[in-house]
């Protein structure tokens, strides 16, 4: 059992591709599978433009927090993605990077390693914006890297892997323990089920 790290700039390109497809074509239903939190607390649920989308995020220590977003892309991979919410002024620090996953269907629990995680800072004055990357192991400095462009005082750093195994029906999450201003800072495992859900992409014409 093996995680890969996803290129995200390479995914968005192959989502934009696909609606401008799906665009020429009408509205369409497309089936899709996405992880509910079983608990409330916590998950946010909306439609937008016919789009579902499905997460669960928790308030940690000092305005910090996390949010993740999951889901079934192929009959034998899904994909997890973990933002930190690091609040202006604060570190945090994983204390492993990885995370672990758990369920009935699988033989063992699935260790899912963390490289890096990116932070997307805007263009401004000209030049473009670019991906600032963290390495694993390093510090996670808040800056506000956006503020100055009305943007949230909070930087919002992301990591998204891709399982190769089979989506199960029911998955437990995992997360890190978080070193936030040098307080330790243990979080509950996340239970999720596999929802099935119709999205609806309409055309742009």
């Amino acid at each position: 059992m093996h995680a890969a790290e996803v290129d995200v700039r390479h995914m968005k390109q192959f989502v934009i591709y696909t609606l401008i497809l799906i665009s020429l074509v009408g509205c369409v239903p497309t089936k899709v599978w996405l992880y509910r939190s079983v608990n409330e607390a916590g998950r946010y649920e909306k439609r937008y433009q016919g789009l579902l989308n499905v997460s669960y995020g928790e308030q940690l220590l000092e305005n910090n927090g996390f949010s993740i977003v999951a889901g079934k892309i192929s009959e034998n991979e899904f994909l997890i993605t973990l933002q930190l919410s690091v609040e202006k002024g604060a570190t945090i620090e994983l204390e492993s990077w990885g995370v672990q996953l758990s369920s009935p269907e699988f033989a063992q629990e699935i260790d899912v390693p963390l490289n890096n995680m990116f932070l997307s800072v805007y263009g401004r004055g000209g030049k473009p914006g670019y991906y600032k990357y963290i390495m694993a192991g390093e510090k996670i400095v808040g800056r506000a890297e956006n503020e100055t462009l009305g943007q949230s005082p909070k930087d919002a750093y992301t990591t998204t892997v891709l399982i190769a195994e089979k989506a199960p029906a029911t998955l437990t999450i995992t997360l890190p323990v978080f070193l936030i201003n040098d307080e330790r800072v243990v979080t509950s495992p996340i239970e999720f089920e596999l929802i099935e859900s119709l999205n609806y992409v309409y055309s742009l014409q």
